[in-house]
């Protein structure tokens, strides 16, 4: 059992190592989401499962604690003879089954609980401790609090869903909005980002022509397989100067850089068009292998009329800065 908010402190993804202990040494790995602000990429790769396990409240962070501490304790200790959670629509009856009435006597029911969503319902839980360890419990339906950023609810249903791609909720009000011209954004998004961007180490757009920091969706790119031809072929989707794009790779921003994660990996051109290379989303990288990109030479601008080609110098190309920083 993994719990995590899913983001990697240093040392590169996990997944991949996580895959081989799925793969090769048959270790089932169950990943734990805490917060509201979890890594589902990192966590779905990490079990390997496209469903992502999270818990929101400390409530129900206790209540995980006590059980695996009443499957330690409590039949040995207390000599009770089977768990007390596994059918919730008979929890009450089953405990006082197996209760001795100086255990039952003993039993105080604490307060209740936050109410909280259990698929298409919400319940809020009153519990019943024994030295500090859950027997038993009261659950009561309840009104359900609001879905969380990045989810809404279901039409007819009080169950949250996450919002679909090109979608983003920024917090628990109203339902998901379609993301601003321009712009993406994964399931589940609480934002939506510029597809492609390059910045500078304080997290501004670099304007035309220059060097920056490689973004796509708000994260790195690693340098695996990346070629000169795909700096080409990224600084001409990006509307800059392309003929002699180059790149490097390494750390002009840490402070920016070690805060993102990095979200494209082996990118492989056959030319400078971008709808002719490949990349995954999954990367076995550190931040030390961030591209940092160069768009410099010739960029072709297309007038209204996409027979019109035109081609400007570098120097004389201007662009607007329309995006605000990352941070």
């Amino acid at each position: 059992l993994l719990i995590t908010d899913g983001y990697s402190n240093f040392g590169g993804s996990p997944i991949n190592f996580a895959r081989e202990m799925r793969e090769q040494d048959g270790i089932q790995i169950v990943a734990l989401g805490v917060t509201n602000d979890i890594n589902r990429r990192e966590l779905k790769g990490l079990s390997g499962h496209d469903v992502v396990t999270k818990i929101d409240q400390f409530d129900e962070f206790h209540e995980l604690a006590n059980l695996l501490l009443q499957a330690n304790k409590v039949a040995s200790n207390q000599n009770i003879d089977f768990m007390c959670h596994r059918d919730k629509s008979t929890y009450k009856d089953t405990c006082e089954r197996v209760m001795t009435e100086e255990q039952k006597a003993q039993c105080v029911l604490g307060e209740w609980s936050n109410c909280v969503r259990k698929e298409d319902k919400c319940y809020k839980t009153q519990t019943c401790k024994l030295n500090g360890i859950v027997i038993t419990k009261e659950s009561l339906e309840c009104k359900c609090p609001p879905c969380p950023a990045g989810e809404e609810e279901v039409a007819g249903s009080s169950a949250c869903v996450l919002c679909s791609a090109g979608t983003y909720k920024p917090d628990d009000t109203g339902v998901c909005l379609l993301c601003p011209e321009g712009t993406v954004s994964d399931s589940g998004a609480t934002k939506c980002y510029t597809e492609f961007d390059l910045v500078d180490s304080s997290g501004q757009s670099v304007v035309g022509a220059g060097e920056g920091i490689l973004l796509y969706k708000a994260g790195t790119v690693c340098d695996d397989y990346f070629s000169n031809l795909a700096a080409a072929a990224l600084c001409r989707k990006m509307n800059r100067p392309y003929s002699e794009a180059s790149f490097r790779n390494g750390l002009i921003g840490w402070a920016l850089q070690s805060k993102m994660e990095i979200k494209m990996d082996d990118v492989r051109c056959q030319s400078d068009v971008w709808s002719e290379c490949t990349f995954s989303e999954i990367d076995n990288c550190s931040h030390s292998e961030d591209v940092i990109l160069t768009c410099r030479g010739e960029t072709e601008t297309f007038t209204s009329d996409p027979a019109v080609v035109t081609k400007k110098a570098s120097e004389d190309l201007t662009t607007t800065l329309t995006t605000p920083p990352y941070y």
